[in-house]
């Protein structure tokens, strides 16, 4: 009989009891039934409780628990995923939701091989429920932890990969800060302790509608000065050479020459990736607009 190791879904919430439904249906209605599904409420003022009181009448799966004050985003994704018990873990936003497959086929990866510490779905993003943008697919899965890091600053964007499925050791090791790119930190983490992998076979629908689609506003809630507010990206730079230095649960065992080479690479690669050639690319693209409004006839056509 094959086994099937039980995973804990877990849900950070506040004030959003109507998306909080939608997302805990989708949970519910999986065709992986194994799971322990945990809802941290971050004390809510809305009518969140009632709804936990009544959903988890009907499915003895869901536990829920409320913080007597609110401890913030971070520290509340945090606190849901150390109340796991299961080999395996992964969050769910109360605003996204999940195609009803998803665990199914993100743990066929894992059962199939061990090498794996997160695996995930597509992503797709929404804004006002409507389809936006697809989300970036990534394989990681070289042998050495230096190579999956660099190759995950290379190709981090939106970050889905997030919201897959870990071997809970592996997230418990990467533990989430309060920082501008704490969950590019976390994932990049991730990668240094094994590999990544995005399926195509199953979907994950992101809000898009979140404080966390806005970097600029979120550097203006965690008091980073005007010139990150205005270039996030600068402190998501620095944020990462900082996480690379400072983070010896992930990163101790590494020569310090090393370690400070590697934390300088990733910071200016990231500076020019997010910084320059972003900026070079929007003046070019103002420019060519600017031509083709004035002179649309000398704008040669594909």
């Amino acid at each position: 009989m094959k086994y099937y190791p039980r995973v804990s879904v877990c849900i950070p919430t506040y004030n959003r009891v109507l998306q909080l439904e939608r997302a805990l249906r989708s949970v519910m209605s999986q065709t992986y039934t194994n799971l322990e599904i945990i809802v941290l409420d971050n004390a809510s003022s809305d009518s969140t409780r009632e709804l936990l009181l009544e959903i988890s009448a009907k499915d003895s799966r869901i536990k829920f628990k409320t913080n007597p004050e609110n401890i913030g985003a971070a520290q509340n994704f945090n606190s849901v995923i150390r109340q796991s018990k299961s080999e395996f873990c992964m969050w769910l936003a109360d605003d996204d939701w999940l195609d009803e497959n998803y665990i199914e086929q993100c743990m066929s990866e894992f059962l199939s091989d061990n090498s794996y510490c997160l695996v995930s779905g597509k992503t797709e993003l929404l804004f006002d429920g409507e389809r936006f943008l697809a989300g970036q697919q990534v394989d990681i899965d070289s042998s050495n932890s230096l190579l999956r890091l660099l190759k995950y600053y290379a190709w981090v964007g939106d970050n889905g990969i997030f919201y897959g499925v870990y071997k809970r050791q592996a997230a418990l090791a990467a533990t989430l800060g309060d920082v501008l790119g704490g969950d590019w930190y976390f994932v990049a983490g991730v990668a240094y302790l094994g590999k990544l992998r995005t399926i195509d076979t199953t979907t994950i629908h992101r809000s898009g509608d979140g404080a966390s689609a806005n970097l600029s506003y979120l550097a203006k809630a965690l008091g980073h000065n005007r010139m990150v507010q205005c270039e996030p990206y600068i402190g998501v730079a620095y944020g990462a050479f900082k996480d690379l230095m400072r983070n010896d649960r992930i990163y101790g065992e590494l020569n310090p020459i090393l370690r400070f080479g590697l934390a300088l690479s990733i910071m200016i690669g990231i500076f020019l990736k997010k910084v320059v050639l972003q900026k070079i690319f929007r003046i070019l693209r103002a420019v060519y607009f600017s031509i083709k409004r004035k002179n649309p006839c000398c704008i040669a056509r594909p």
